[in-house]
């Protein structure tokens, strides 16, 4: 019934009821109630004039809401599967409703092209090889479980020789206090700075030589790790209980340890104070990014005891970057041991030095150089006790105005070792020689 035909009903009934007929007069109780009535009608007219109107889209989207709610809140697993999906500055990510669980899949590829030259190559004369490589195909899971205090990292990565997978990261960290946290699981041993920043950060196609030789073998250890530090702290730092340097993949036993190894027990620490800029900043050695002028200085150590022999592993660094695109990284690093058994019992101090710089000339391009040296206190085979690295090359960063940053890049650098490498280090593109080395390498980075 149309509201106009409503009225005019109601008129007709007040009409009725007051015009006088045959009819005895109504009562003042009986108008009371016709009014009453009345009042009634009009108000549900009212009501459902300002009603809003629904149609058959809204039904659907209720039910559906309803029904997805319902079944999320029946679901043991509910809390972990994700509510919102997407891509940030971070990377994809997976995130629940209320934000407990986030889950961020990381992949990264990197395809190079590699040619050396070297004279005095093992059984004489000189030899040059070229050929083209995946370096890295990694496959890794980060994010926060159950509360934003309770993070992780496991990490797969695939092997150049063979392809077979390998477990990198694979650790827990929970943050008690603000700025307090304990990790545990297996991580690198925080010690080398160069060595733990990250592949896909940094400047050059690969780490140094200096590394491999004296750094490196820190390696992924599995222990824990008391940390504190946050973005507003200028102090970070570390200390780590593990089961001795290069104890990657290996279960508790000592005797499980790589051929050669001997280490079965370390303690490290390792500090690092901001005088200057933003933490984010510190993750890789390029100034691209960098918005606040950067100064951060730090110092570690590791010691690692066996049944053959204690090893002491040192090192001091400083890290500096400007933001008109000038970076600046320097550190001296130590390897030291006192061998009671094996092949070369005796004491010896390897040490070394490394030093490099960039330049962003523009927004998408980057120029690098870098120079370092190793000192061997005993070389092996009696070759030569040191050896010098200096590499130049340029990064392109993808994107308007390389705002892909690390997640597409090319770089193209030249190594010039003038006294060869005291063995193979086939990841950088180095092979042993005892006569002078040219490595050209050239690799395109993808992370997603």
């Amino acid at each position: 019934m149309g509201s106009r035909t409503r009225g005019t009903c109601v008129a007709v009934a007040v009409a009725s009821a007051i015009v006088p007929g045959a009819a005895a007069e109504p009562t003042t109780a009986e108008l009371l109630a016709q009014v009453e009535e009345l009042r009634r009608e009009v108000a549900e007219l009212r009501a459902q004039q300002q009603r809003p109107a629904y149609d058959a889209r809204d039904v659907e989207r209720a039910v559906r809401a309803v029904t997805r709610d319902a079944e999320w809140r029946s679901d043991p697993l509910g809390p972990l599967l994700p509510d919102t999906a997407g891509r940030d500055d971070e990377g994809f990510f997976l995130r629940s409703a209320d934000g407990t669980f986030v889950m961020r899949p990381v992949a990264q590829f990197q395809f190079r092209g590699v040619a050396n030259h070297r004279d005095g190559a093992p059984g004489g004369g000189s030899r040059s090889e070229s050929g083209i490589e995946v370096r890295r195909m990694e496959f890794s899971v980060e994010g926060h479980a159950y509360t934003p205090e309770l993070t992780y990292e496991f990490k797969l990565v695939t092997e150049r020789d063979g392809g077979d997978v390998v477990l990198e990261d694979a650790w827990v960290q929970y943050e008690f206090a603000k700025g307090w946290a304990v990790l545990f699981g297996q991580f690198r041993d925080p010690v080398f700075h160069e060595e733990l920043v990250s592949s896909k950060y940094l400047l050059a196609a690969d780490r140094s030589l200096v590394n491999r030789l004296l750094g490196a073998p820190t390696g992924f250890v599995q222990g824990v790790s008391l940390v504190y530090g946050d973005a507003d702290t200028p102090l970070h730092s570390a200390l780590a209980l593990h089961d001795g340097a290069g104890s990657i993949n290996t279960d508790f036993r000592d005797s499980q340890r790589e051929p050669g190894f001997v280490g079965s027990f370390g303690v490290a620490g390792r500090a690092e104070y901001k005088l200057a800029g933003d933490w984010k900043n510190y993750k890789d050695f390029t100034a691209l990014g960098t918005k606040r002028d950067l100064l951060v200085v730090g110092a570690a150590a590791d010691w690692t005891q066996g049944p053959d022999a204690d090893i002491i592993f040192g090192t001091a660094d400083a890290q500096w970057e400007t933001a008109t695109g000038f970076g600046l990284y320097a550190a001296v690093l130590v390897n030291a041991a006192d061998v009671r058994r094996g092949t070369a019992p005796g004491t010896r101090c390897d040490w070394g030095g490394l030093v490099q710089a960039s330049y962003l000339f523009a927004p998408q391009w980057e120029a690098f150089a870098r120079y370092d040296v190793t000192l061997l206190d005993h070389p092996p085979d009696g070759g030569g006790d040191t050896f010098n690295e200096l590499t130049v090359g340029v990064n392109h960063y993808f994107g308007p105005g390389g705002r892909f940053g690390h997640r597409a890049k090319f770089t193209l650098d030249l190594t010039y070792l003038p006294d060869g490498a005291p063995s193979d280090a086939t990841g950088l593109g180095i092979l042993a020689s005892e006569g002078d080395q040219f490595v050209i390498r050239g690799q395109f980075q993808l992370v997603l």
